[in-house]
């Protein structure tokens, strides 16, 4: 039987997605900030005595004294086999890349960041009972706000014109 995954790719997404970002965007569980540490809700007990090591990108829940890397808490608080949550994985990842590669393009040519990019950023993932409406667009809200900022710049334009209308006179 062949592999249906490089371990490149294995060792990218355990390594490269960062296991803090992943528990609050992508899976979107319920955290608590103290003492300056994320405390998440373990997916197999559901205590709050875990803990994360950034500098491993590995988390551990103290009260069942299970260790996990991005595929396994994915997998537990998915409920998803091994090659799904890799597949789910390697689509957060590209999304997550194409977002950067955007912002990071937007930087080099010093053009403000737009509102809709900002707050693509800041909005939770759809959850995953919209994604078989095939009606539903996870892009939909930050296309809306593009569309009122370039509205709103229109509108401004339009009323510096009357400004200076009123002004000249």
């Amino acid at each position: 039987m062949t592999r249906r995954f490089t371990s490149d790719e294995l060792y990218a997404i355990r390594n490269h997605i960062p296991i803090d970002v992943l528990i609050e965007t992508l899976l979107r569980v319920p955290v608590r900030h103290t003492q300056n540490r994320l405390r998440f809700s373990c997916p197999l007990c559901a205590g709050f005595q875990t803990s994360i090591l950034r500098e491993k990108n590995l988390s551990r829940c103290f009260d069942c004294g299970k260790n996990f890397n991005t595929i396994e808490i994915v997998m537990y608080h998915m409920h998803i086999g091994f090659v799904e949550s890799v597949n789910r994985l390697k689509q957060y990842q590209s999304d997550l890349t194409k977002q950067t590669a955007s912002i990071e393009k937007r930087k080099k040519l010093d053009c403000p960041l737009t509102i809709g990019e900002i707050i693509g950023d800041i909005l939770p993932p759809p959850r995953q009972n919209h994604s078989k409406n095939p009606s539903y667009d996870k892009h939909a809200i930050p296309k809306r706000i593009d569309k009122l900022e370039k509205k709103f710049d229109t509108l401004s334009s339009q009323v510096e014109k009357l400004c200076r209308l009123i002004l000249s006179r």
